[in-house]
């Protein structure tokens, strides 16, 4: 199922292109099948359903197999149009469990609506179990609002480079390490190391996501950060800041766990406005 489902999911979508000056977009899946197969459209503020790969992989049969039939290719289209006042919110922790629409009203004071949470495995780490919801406010003013208030993490991206006469230290390298090394400039939140996805090496970089702007700031001004691999050896890190997020997407910072002593340490959750 998850095969079915990763595959034919972006290549389905390409087929479909999208009519704005904003290059490299494509349509969600289900949104597709409304306009291309006149698959009726889930109301607004409707709970939304678990996502099944099966489902969707059988969508995605369907609109190859009607494109394959045309004698022309299907017109470019819109994005769907949205009514201003949602706000999404997106790799919500697993930690939260039941407790997790409560957790979001907190954060989210006005939210017009009963909060569903809608469950998805993480497509790198089949045990992280992580959520998603979408949530309706009264006026799009008001979830502005809650969305400025919200503070957004800040990124450093650093780069390494093996030494010659050194053993190949970044393939040891972890999102621990990166953590560890860097929290004694400031509260970190999370790390986070792309890799090969044929062999998970390590890239050649990754990304330190810190509280507050102001201790990342001050560690990108750093010629090198150094993070012990072993107990002769330190890989030295570049630093500088990273841009990630805008005037319609962040990331926040959360506390982990479902509250009370069970809160130790940060995660984060991504808000983004449609």
């Amino acid at each position: 199922a998850l095969k079915l489902w990763h595959g034919p999911l972006v290549d389905v979508s390409l087929l479909f292109t999208v009519d704005a000056r904003k290059r490299f977009q494509y349509h969600p899946l289900q949104y597709i099948g409304e306009r291309v197969l006149l698959i009726a459209a889930a109301p607004e503020e409707a709970e939304p359903k678990p996502q099944d790969a099966l489902d969707n992989a059988r969508l995605a049969m369907r609109l190859a197999m009607h494109e394959a039939s045309q004698s022309a290719p299907t017109p470019s289209f819109a994005p769907r149009e949205h009514s201003g006042r949602e706000l999404w919110i997106r790799h919500i922790p697993g930690s939260w469990g039941a407790s997790a629409a409560f957790r979001i009203q907190e954060l989210m004071p006005g939210v017009g609506q009963q909060i569903s949470v809608r469950w998805l495995l993480s497509d790198t780490d089949p045990t992280d179990r992580r959520g998603e919801a979408c949530v309706y406010f009264a006026s799009a003013e008001a979830r502005d609002d809650v969305f400025k208030w919200a503070k957004g993490l800040t990124d450093i991206h650093v780069l390494w480079q093996d030494a010659p006469d050194a053993p190949p230290l970044g393939a040891f390298l972890t999102e621990q390490a990166l953590i560890e090394a860097f929290s004694s400039h400031g509260m970190v939140v999370c790390a986070r190391i792309p890799r090969k996805p044929t062999t998970q090496e390590p890239q050649s970089f990754a990304f330190i996501s810190f509280l507050d702007a102001e201790d990342a700031e001050r560690v990108s001004r750093k010629p090198a950060v150094e993070v012990p691999i072993t107990p002769t050896w330190n890989l030295e890190l570049k630093p500088r800041l990273a841009k990630f997020g805008g005037v319609s997407d962040k990331r926040v910072a959360v506390k982990a766990g479902t509250g009370g002593d069970e809160d130790v340490g940060f995660d984060w959750i991504h808000l983004s406005k449609r």
